[in-house]
């Protein structure tokens, strides 16, 4: 006898199976919080970061689809900078269309579903912001949730693979601002031998490829006579920041100066000649004879000039930075009279 309104053959044991998959699921999520918890920022690259926590996303929180967006510096768009469960083709779609964050916010008919997130019912998908100290948005990370019914575990997965983003977001900026660091010299704000020498060799190549040689002078200050060490490290740590002022003043805007130590400097002439980068050579002197002439004692100090030019053939960044040095004057004995530019 068949009874009406009775459940279909099997309904039991369906529920049953999704209540089982629901339990093990919100189980490795809890495991899942609990370790991503605990971690904390790697050092490693920014972009295979976010790419393995995009996949750790999608994996704990079985979401389909996660891209994480970073938002460019110099355009102000969205990138998709990391994706998990996107094809190449998707990948590469996404990046030929970006938009602004302020496009994204205003497209969103979101409710929230955790402390942070948000769930875009017209796409079924969820939207966590990535932050910076100021409140401003920096990224955001992007789920399908395909079938699921997200919740608060899901939203909070999402908030500390968030979390962790920011945060390997900053750490990768924090990097960048020490390296450049790294590559300037404090007092006088030009880049250090290093900086030279990184920017040397790009435009070795370069030349080499275009057939456009290169030049590099480098300057050298001296004493003309005998001074006591702290009054002359005195006197050279007061030059310094004026010599590279008229670096800067006198160099064209494609030029790059710098400082190699305390009293050597170098300057990089892209796509430069040796008869155009002798004018620049002869002009420097005159600058720099007025300079040492404006000091209070011009007696002090000389500054000698030597040039190396380049067509990048065979060429290494650090020889020619050599032959540039090589090819200034001796320095003065201490007890000579001033001596001439060279």
């Amino acid at each position: 006898m068949e009874t009406t309104g009775s459940r279909p053959a099997g309904s039991r044991s369906e529920r049953l199976r999704a209540l089982r998959l629901r339990s093990t699921r919100r189980g490795r999520l809890l495991r899942a919080l609990v370790d991503l918890s605990a971690a904390g920022p790697s050092g490693g690259d920014l972009e295979a970061e976010l790419q393995r926590l995009a996949e750790r996303l999608a994996a704990v929180a079985s979401l389909p689809r996660v891209v994480v967006f970073l938002v460019d510096g110099a355009s102000g768009e969205l990138w998709p900078a990391a994706a998990a469960g996107v094809t190449a083709d998707q990948l590469q779609a996404l990046r030929q269309d970006p938009e602004s964050p302020q496009v994204v916010r205003s497209r969103l008919r979101a409710a929230p579903v955790g402390r942070r997130t948000l769930q875009d019912a017209s796409s079924e998908t969820l939207v966590v912001p990535l932050r910076d100290a100021d409140g401003g948005w920096t990224g955001m990370i992007a789920a399908d949730v395909g079938e699921l019914e997200p919740d608060q575990l899901v939203a909070a997965a999402a908030e500390l693979i968030a979390d962790r983003c920011e945060a390997q977001v900053v750490r990768a900026q924090l990097d960048e601002v020490l390296s450049r660091l790294a590559l300037v010299d404090m007092e006088t704000g030009l880049i250090n031998r290093q900086g030279l020498e990184d920017a040397l060799q790009r435009e070795l190549v370069r030349a080499e490829r275009n057939g456009r040689p290169c030049a590099v002078l480098a300057l050298r200050i001296d004493p003309v006579r005998a001074m006591v060490g702290d009054a002359l490290a005195q006197l050279r740590q007061a030059l310094g920041p004026k010599l590279a002022a008229t670096l800067r003043e006198r160099l064209r805007r494609g030029d790059l100066p710098a400082r190699l130590d305390d009293t050597t400097f170098a300057a990089l002439l892209p796509e430069t000649v040796e008869a155009a980068a002798r004018v620049v050579v002869d002009d420097l002197r005159g600058r720099l004879r007025q300079l040492l002439d404006s000091e209070p004692d011009p007696t002090q100090l000389t500054v000698s000039i030597g040039l190396c030019c380049s067509s990048g053939r065979g060429s290494t960044a650090a020889g020619l930075l050599e032959s540039a040095t090589t090819a200034l004057p001796a320095p003065p004995t201490p007890a000579a009279p001033r001596l001439p530019y060279a």
